[in-house]
């Protein structure tokens, strides 16, 4: 076969642009933006041909070099996390010109970087004015990647550039204050953390320097001496060497502890988002981007499809969506009826199935959202309750952190859950502030536990926004704090993201409550586990606080659950097992049959 002839996959409505080009290379572009007061440096692969083509840009603040070297590739690790652009060739082979641009404050770029505001979106915008001007450029383009590749496309396609004609963007938090940096108010120190090291040559803007100075030195202050952050040396540095590196913009996330207008900018406005956007993510991120790619499928403007992939990241170079990519942007920016608009926009890999589940909507149509409360004996069950239970009671400080769990019968029926949760629940607590971490697992016939998904809150920033809330879930503003009353009961409301997994006859769905974890651990590749490192590591209470769950008729405590196939008739307190027979009862059984006339 010809080499002008080869396609990477055949089939009806399949076949993308071929195969047909050999690839140029130019490193060290400079690029002006911002009114040539500040230089990009990208790096260029585009076909070898004298025909303009269409341009795939991936802006990033990470080693460029890095994200276009030939390797082969590796599964997610602390080493090679940051290389999300895809394969450049790829797509310069099949008539698109890839960019990997540089963004402002990294690598050899000027000016200072911005993290996700609106003026490092322009940037990009001001990139792609300036390559239009090149004579092997169409001035059409799309934009491809995942994580921080795919953030900034979304901010990119708020601003609505005429030249944009389609992004590739799964993996993509869209909300930086809920996604990233506090989850349910609690801050998420260790990512951060860890994940500012991997900027290349970073140089960070301060924000609150800027727009809030007269307050500057209290706030720094005022976070030091928060007992949560003061127990974490790196969160102390940062906020005494505020001028080094990544330092500002460390500072910054600090000491905007509520959702502001330094986060208002680092928002998506999905309201301006009309470009066509492919969005997605995987099962396992549902501590970082998971929930801001659903959000961004139910706030989209635009046409739009979405893939939730099973509980693993991708590897690393990026490549397994690539073939896809080319597909959407030959239909966006080629114009090539290749029937990618037909299929259902959204396709969902279903854990404990190996396959794929089609909808035409997410939340899946006709989920039957099913309530499981919590009961005495850490028991999770639909059945209302029983008269007089209570409580359950756990410690949490410094050196011990408890927890409570509630687990159901054994599942006669498969049952299938796909979508959003809420854990509704009533506590007290000795303090004037509690931290909730809600686990969702998964018990198989073995009693081996696999977590499937997490929530969080901090009980002073219960407050809830019932106009912008839905029944499957609970908006908090996080706009201000409301300490607790010691002693007092309150109802929490907490948004457990989504998972899709069907539980198979003989195991059982738990729930655990706890106010700290364990870390996770992104030091080195030794017992690296990706999804706990992203999940986990947030401040705890330096208080010692004992905790009470309440459940029982007055505060009806239970878990919200999409139930998407199966559980028709509900769990069985006996797991579907038949009572013992006659010569096993218990000795103080009573025999009908000989009690006296």
């Amino acid at each position: 076969m010809s080499r002008d002839t080869i396609v990477d996959r055949l089939g009806s409505d399949w076949e993308i642009s071929a195969r047909e080009h050999d690839v140029v290379v130019e490193r060290d572009v400079v690029i002006p933006v911002d009114g040539g007061d500040v230089e990009l440096v990208a790096d260029v692969f585009r076909p070898d041909t004298d025909e303009e083509v269409p341009t795939i840009i991936g802006a990033h603040p990470y080693n460029t070099e890095y994200q276009s070297a030939e390797i082969k590739p590796k599964s997610i690790g602390p080493q090679l996390a940051w290389v999300e652009s895809g394969d450049p060739n790829y797509f310069a082979r099949r008539g698109y010109a890839h960019v990997l641009l540089g963004l402002r404050g990294t690598g050899k770029s000027g000016g200072k970087f911005r993290n996700l505001d609106s003026r490092e979106a322009q940037d990009v915008v001001d990139a792609m004015d300036w390559l239009a001007g090149r004579d092997w450029c169409t001035g059409e383009f799309g934009m491809f990647g995942v994580s921080y590749f795919a953030m900034i496309q979304k901010k990119v396609a708020e601003l609505q550039p005429d030249r944009l004609e389609a992004i590739f963007a799964p993996w993509g938090v869209s909300d930086l204050y809920r996604d990233w940096y506090y989850h349910g108010g609690i801050f998420a120190n260790e990512f951060p953390e860890e994940w500012r090291f991997h900027i290349d040559n970073p140089r960070s803007y301060g924000w609150t320097k800027e727009h809030r100075p007269d307050e500057y030195d209290d706030l720094r202050e005022a976070a030091i001496e928060d007992p949560e952050i003061y127990a974490h040396d790196a969160l102390v540095d940062a906020l005494e060497d505020t001028d080094e590196e990544t330092d500002p913009m460390l500072v910054d996330a600090l000491v905007n502890n509520l959702d502001n207008e330094y986060w208002a900018d680092r928002r998506v406005d999905h309201s301006n988002c009309e470009v066509p956007a492919y969005l997605g993510s995987g099962w396992g991120i549902y501590g970082l981007h998971l929930p801001g790619d659903t959000r961004s499928w139910r706030e989209w403007q635009g046409p739009k499809k979405m893939l939730i992939g099973p509980d693993i990241y991708l590897d690393r170079p990026v490549y397994q969506l690539q073939p896809e990519a080319v597909r959407w942007f030959d239909y966006w920016i080629k114009g090539e009826d290749n029937g990618i608009m037909d299929e259902p926009p959204v396709r969902a890999f279903v854990m404990g199935t190996g396959r794929w589940k089609e909808a035409e909507d997410w939340p899946i149509p006709d989920t039957e959202y099913q309530r499981f409360y919590l009961h005495d004996d850490e028991l999770l069950f639909e059945r209302d309750y029983w008269t007089n239970e209570g409580y359950s009671t756990y410690e949490d400080g410094p050196y011990r952190h408890e927890s409570v769990e509630f687990v159901s019968p054994e599942l006669v029926e498969a049952t299938e859950v796909v979508g959003p949760m809420t854990l509704n629940f009533f506590a007290s607590t000795t303090g004037e502030d509690a931290l909730f971490i809600a686990e969702l697992f998964e018990v198989d016939e073995d009693g081996n536990e696999e977590e499937l998904s997490r929530g969080w809150l901090r009980g002073s920033m219960r407050k809830v926004d019932e106009e912008r809330s839905e029944p499957w879930r609970v908006y908090h503003p996080f706009d201000e704090r409301e300490p607790l009353d010691p002693g007092e009961i309150y109802e929490f409301n907490v948004n457990i993201k989504p998972t899709g997994n069907l539980f198979q006859p003989g195991h059982r769905i738990g729930v655990r409550i706890s106010s700290a974890d364990v870390g996770g651990g992104w030091g080195g590749d030794a017992d690296f586990s990706w999804k706990q490192a992203i999940a986990t590591g947030h401040v705890y209470r330096q208080s010692v606080d004992r905790i009470t769950v309440y459940h029982n008729e007055e505060y009806p405590s239970n878990l919200l659950l999409p139930v998407t196939e199966g559980n028709v008739i509900g769990t069985y307190f006996s797991g579907g097992e038949p009572t013992p027979s006659y010569g096993e009862l218990p000795y103080n059984y009573i025999d009908m049959d000989k009690s006296p006339e």
